[in-house]
């Protein structure tokens, strides 16, 4: 039988508001400077924005990196699907 492998140490992103378009209100009630650790804090995230947020997410989780902002390869900015008013998170990896 062999040894079981241990889990790897996922590195923390950090999920910041940092701003909203088209009025300011974020129909789910977030606001700019609300600050999210994911995956810890996933459950009080927007479902709809976490499915568009999901694939930086995991390019940032898996050590990927941001390919278009060689200044800044361990961030990408997002903005939800609300049409009315979207909101534009920052996703940054964390240092270990």
């Amino acid at each position: 039988m062999s040894e079981p492998r241990e889990s790897p140490v996922l590195p923390k992103i950090r999920v910041e508001i940092v701003n909203i378009l088209g009025g300011g209100e974020c129909s789910r009630g977030h606001q700019v400077g609300d600050v999210f650790q994911y995956p810890r804090d996933r459950g009080k995230m927007c479902p709809s924005a976490l499915q568009v947020l999901h694939p930086y997410l995991m390019i940032l989780t898996f050590g990927g990196s941001n390919i278009y902002r060689p200044e800044d390869p361990n961030s990408f900015s997002v903005s939800c699907p609300d049409s009315t008013h979207p909101v534009v998170y920052k996703l940054t990896r964390m240092p270990e």
